[in-house]
This record gives C-alpha cells, sequence and structure tokens, in this order.
C-alpha cells in the first residue's frame, strides 16, 4: 500500500477522474491487507532490483506466509538486504527457494 500511494504521489499512476483517487488507494490497502493476512505461498519470477526492494518491504505485512519462492530475479546487495530484514520480521516463513536468480552485486 505505501508503494502504491508514492507512486500517486508522484505521478505515476493517473487516474480520469481525479476524485477517485483516495477511494482507490484505500481499497487497494483493504485487498492488500486481505491477500497479505491469507497467503500461505508466494512464487515471483523474473523482479527486477527495484521490485525486490518493494518484495522485502511488503513481506512484513505476510503473516502467515509458509513459503517464498523466486526464481530469475535480479539480486543486487540492496535486494538481499531487504530480503533480509524481511526475514528478520516474518519468523513464520519455513521454506525459501532462490533457484537461477542472477546475483549482483550482493
Amino acid at each position: 500500500p505505501d508503494y502504491f500511494k508514492k507512486q500517486l504521489e508522484n505521478g505515476g499512476l493517473v487516474f480520469t477522474h481525479r476524485s477517485d483517487e483516495e477511494a482507490v488507494m484505500e481499497l487497494q490497502a483493504k485487498v492488500f491487507q486481505e491477500r497479505a493476512k491469507a497467503s500461505h505461498i508466494l512464487t515471483f519470477t523474473c523482479l527486477g532490483e527495484e521490485e525486490m526492494i518493494i518484495l522485502g518491504q511488503a513481506l512484513q505485512h505476510y503473516t502467515v506466509l509458509k513459503e517464498l519462492c523466486l526464481s530469475e530475479c535480479e539480486f543486487s546487495a540492496a535486494g538481499a538486504e531487504a530480503l533480509s530484514d524481511a526475514f528478520k520480521l516474518n519468523r513464520f516463513i519455513e521454506e525459501v527457494s532462490l533457484g537461477s536468480n542472477k546475483i549482483g552485486d550482493a
């Protein structure tokens, strides 16, 4: 939700009717929280460096997550640090699969 809101504020997302912005932000946050609280497995492929950092920040909301699978993603030092920080906060994760990833300056 924070990243989505930041995109709106920075002009990264534009609505036809500006008055819809607040309602869309609230709905997006609600849906995100509902999905995060119900997801046990997350699988991502081809995430770039920025998406890896965003994922690291978002993982704190996934309180019942058991398994995280990342493949063909780009790991940098910043992305690896964001994931490491997330793992410290999210003690529910039991399995992490990191196959076929591109490790840069990590």
